[in-house]
């Protein structure tokens, strides 16, 4: 969607969804206890464990490392879906041109072509399990091939979070940001 010689550049930022296997995801969250999954069931009596309070301090913080800090403007953990997981909004920031101002740009983070994104994807995914994953006893997971291209987000989503098979990693189309 960006031309790499287009002047204008809009702002955009990339969502990455970061979750683990389901069983090892729930037992961080909730431990032992019986999470009932029906809608509308009450869980009022669950509490949250502290590991996975860690584990999304660990993601946290690796987002921050690869993206720096004031690029990460949103964080979120959800454990009111079937599979704990993390919600990052990223800004992705590069330095373009003569005078190497920074400035928003998705291929200084992602890449130019689809070769260098899946490049970038493997890398980050790898990464984050040596990092974070590892840790905390989750699987490697999918890699990001396989990916069809003309499937939309949500479903992409759904599938990645629903396979329960270790880390995985997502990214929204680019999207402006409104100020």
């Amino acid at each position: 969607p960006f031309k790499a010689d287009s002047k204008i550049q809009p702002n955009i930022c990339a969502t990455m969804i970061i979750g683990g296997n389901h069983e090892r995801t729930t037992e961080m969250a909730f431990g032992n206890q019986i999470v009932n999954r029906n809608k509308g069931a009450d869980n009022s009596h669950l509490y949250r464990c502290r590991e996975i309070e860690d584990w999304a301090s660990d993601v946290y913080r690796w987002c921050c490392d690869r993206f720096g800090k004031e690029n990460v403007i949103g964080f979120q953990v959800h454990l009111d879906e079937k599979s704990p997981h993390c919600h990052a909004l990223i800004v992705p920031v590069g330095r373009k041109g003569k005078e190497k101002k920074e400035r928003v740009m998705w291929s200084a983070k992602f890449g130019k072509n689809g070769n260098e994104y899946k490049a970038i994807l493997q890398a980050m995914h790898t990464s984050l399990y040596e990092t974070v994953g590892k840790k905390y006893g989750l699987e490697r997971g999918d890699s990001v091939e396989g990916r069809n291209p003309d499937e939309d987000e949500q479903s992409y989503r759904h599938r990645c979070m629903m396979a329960a098979v270790g880390m995985v990693l997502s990214r929204n189309q680019p999207r402006k940001i409104r100020r």
